[in-house]
């Protein structure tokens, strides 16, 4: 008998635990690059990629006390190997530990045993007993659900990407900050209704619950200023449901597009899907694009990459040059039905920095200003005001009190 690290062990249909023993070694390589915690690939030295295939179970830093691990490889992309991130529950979302440069990656052969035949659980304890002798010497591998541990550092955004790394705001592996988190419930059900022979399947998602708490050394609840009331959504839309009924209500839109860095459906996850590099689904930038899509220069090559079905064409692409709101002669300008009448916190973008400091500045400008400003000339006037460190320099000009500030050149003249 031996015990897994974390308990209890959840048992139900669906997350019940599942115990492999590994029987084989085969193809090896080591990383080219350090990885953190969360990251959700690693990159391998030159051709090492060759030697690894989609479905792979693999070990990094065999026999490492508190480095070794095991992961499935959900896409070969050259010599990076991709996991998952958290949108995705089919793959690892990511390492559980840092890597240095260098590190042994070999190929593993994981045999599944089955529950009773081969092995009991004991749930309270992470128990898992032997039944049938699983091999002198074998090493074996458990994957389980547990209850949520708040963790330390932060795990990535949704369907993670570099290009939508630190500078985009995603700070996956640095330390989790002191303040106020939400976390959200809702349910759903599926509904089939038949009338003359012809059945129609539908699916109608709960408003979400939520609840936000503190972390760390915060004391108050602070909300979130640059939209003064979520109830100015539904000023227009008289009800939110998206992602075929599966979520319903603004704030269930937030848990996942409230995440900066937040990526579309990525290649590694549908591989024929077009690349859509610096494409974001964090609702900074998308409803902006979304809201004033006939108005962008290049509306029709804003394509956002969503869910589904067939593998690898498991994608749908979306673009929103038809869509604008409100609908004025000189575009879209009414920034108070979204942000709410009275509201001055969008007239700036909000410093979006980690307190130990991050490898790369986050382009807080030009996450917001790119989304309707995305003509060559001011693609290059946002380019040109970047510094090579990822510096922005909008203040001097576009900052509260300035001559060109936020408010004064989004007036509806």
């Amino acid at each position: 008998t031996f015990n897994t690290s974390m308990t209890p062990l959840w048992t139900q249909t669906g997350f019940a635990p599942e115990v492999f023993v590994r029987t084989a070694t085969g193809a090896s390589s080591a990383t080219s690059m350090a990885a953190v915690p969360y990251q959700n690939y690693i990159d391998l030295g030159t051709g090492g990629g060759a030697s690894f295939a989609r479905n792979d179970y693999i070990v990094i830093e065999d026999g490492v006390a508190s480095k070794e691990e095991y992961l499935r490889i959900q896409w070969v992309e050259g010599d990076r190997l991709w996991f998952s991130s958290v949108a995705g529950n089919a793959y690892p979302r990511g390492l559980l530990f840092a890597h240095a440069a260098s590190s042994s990656v070999k190929v593993v052969t994981l045999t599944a045993k089955t529950l009773t035949t081969d092995y009991t659980v004991n749930a309270a304890t992470g128990g898992i007993t032997e039944v049938t002798e699983f091999g002198t010497g074998n090493k074996v591998v458990v994957t389980y659900h547990t209850d949520l541990v708040m963790p330390t550092a932060y795990k990535g955004a949704i369907n993670a990407h570099p290009e939508m790394g630190g500078a985009w705001g995603d700070w996956v592996g640095l330390t989790l900050e002191s303040g106020t988190y939400t976390v959200g419930l809702y349910g759903e059900k599926a509904v089939t209704v038949t009338r003359f022979t012809e059945s129609t399947s539908y699916t109608d998602a709960s408003p979400p619950g939520t609840k936000q708490f503190l972390v760390g050394t915060a004391t108050t609840i602070q909300t979130n200023p640059r939209i003064s009331s979520i109830q100015n959504c539904y000023n227009c839309h008289n009800d939110i449901a998206f992602h075929g009924g599966h979520r319903r209500g603004m704030d269930t839109c937030l848990l996942c597009h409230g995440t900066a860095g937040s990526g579309d459906r990525p290649q590694y996850v549908a591989p024929n899907a077009p690349a859509t590099p610096e494409t974001t689904v964090d609702f900074r930038t998308m409803l902006h694009k979304i809201h004033h899509g006939k108005e962008l220069a290049e509306g029709a090559n804003y394509i956002v990459n969503g869910f589904g079905s067939s593998y690898p064409n498991n994608y749908t692409s979306h673009s929103y040059e038809h869509v604008g709101f409100p609908d004025l002669p000189a575009g879209t300008k009414d920034c108070i039905a979204c942000h709410g009448s009275g509201n001055e916190a969008w007239h700036q973008p909000a410093v979006r920095k980690h307190s130990l400091g991050q490898a790369w500045p986050t382009r807080i400008w030009r996450a917001a200003c790119i989304t309707c400003h995305d003509a060559d000339y001011a693609m290059a006037h946002m380019m040109v005001n970047t510094s090579s460190t990822g510096y922005e320099s909008c203040d001097i000009c576009h900052a509260e009190g300035k001559e060109q500030n936020v408010e004064r050149k989004h007036l509806i003249r």
